[in-house]
């Protein structure tokens, strides 16, 4: 939003486009609205630009643990299921990187991070191991035979 994905990606030189997004601060909280963000970088960096993509910054900002984790559980549910749906498929969309993880000790309510303790934190953990599986069933890079 604001800025040319495919001009700041498209150097020779950046050999892979990154997307954000953040449900909360662009007011656009639906999941459809995630998941076509998303799916529309995703088509962009293969078939105008060539790369992968990772899906680098995201998060759901909570005012409370009890009023807020269902909500920010499914932004997570979906980007992963995005993510794990491109990765067993082969396309372009390689990963993704939550915001934040924290500790009990700074934690403040209405901000985006995470600790060990959160539902949210088992959705990444299950993720994790999700991609882990994938990868190693993969060749990493592309094999000439």
């Amino acid at each position: 939003m604001g800025q040319d994905f495919k001009l700041n990606h498209m150097p020779k030189d950046i050999d892979f486009a990154t997307i954000h997004i953040w449900p909360d601060t662009w007011e656009r909280p639906e999941e459809s609205f995630q998941r076509s963000w998303i799916l529309t970088h995703m088509r962009e960096a293969e078939e105008e630009l060539g790369k992968p993509l990772v899906l680098e910054e995201f998060g759901k900002s909570i005012k409370s643990y009890e009023d807020g984790i269902e909500a920010r559980n499914q932004v997570y549910r979906s980007a992963h299921e995005l993510v794990e749906e491109s990765v067993r498929k082969n396309r372009g969309l390689k990963g993704s990187c939550f915001w934040n993880w924290e500790t009990d000790l700074i934690r403040s309510p209405g901000s985006y991070e995470i600790n060990n303790g959160d539902s949210t934190f088992e959705l990444v953990k299950e993720h994790a191991r999700r991609m882990n599986e994938m990868s190693a069933q993969k060749c990493s890079f592309r094999c000439e035979v």
